[in-house]
């Protein structure tokens, strides 16, 4: 019970399992036994994220960004927080800012970045994200949802016209 470690993995495993409200009492839990763990702020805003908590979201992102300034897990959930408070302009500074850190190129970057273009009205931005996430993972819930966002997309785009 004293193991901030544990009680992280405790937390990321209750967020997997979409048991979200016991899986952020866990990562307060991790960060109160140790508040020098950038990783446990980084899941604990995802966990804010989801629970719609935006602002509590920013600010333990802002801790994590204190102790690991080059992560871009934590511009990743600043920018679905700033989506979620309907920043867009914000959202869409740091989801450049993720892609741009992060090592690899991970599809749920270019689903919440078409997110973003979409609540923008940059359709075509966003069918391009789109796009990308689909030649990049042609199957599975990232390409399921990339397809159903696409259609919503396009039926956007001919309506704006």
């Amino acid at each position: 019970p004293g193991y901030a470690k544990a009680k992280m993995l405790v937390g990321v495993l209750e967020l997997d399992q979409a048991r979200i409200a016991d899986g952020a009492k866990d990562l307060e839990t991790s960060i109160q036994l140790d508040p020098n763990d950038p990783i446990a702020y980084v899941a604990l805003a995802s966990a804010y994220n989801a629970l719609s908590r935006f602002d509590d979201a920013l600010t333990a992102v802002a801790s994590s960004i204190r102790l690991m300034p080059s992560s871009w897990q934590a511009s990743f959930e600043n920018a679905k927080a700033y989506l979620g408070k309907s920043n867009f302009p914000a959202a869409l500074a740091q989801i450049n800012k993720a892609q741009q850190l992060a090592a690899k190129d991970f599809v749920p970057l270019h689903l919440v970045k078409a997110h973003i273009l979409i609540a923008m009205k940059d359709y075509s931005g966003a069918m391009g994200e789109l796009q990308q996430c689909l030649t990049r993972e042609p199957s599975g819930p990232n390409a399921t949802q990339a397809r159903e966002m696409l259609e919503v997309a396009k039926g956007f785009a001919v309506g704006s016209k």
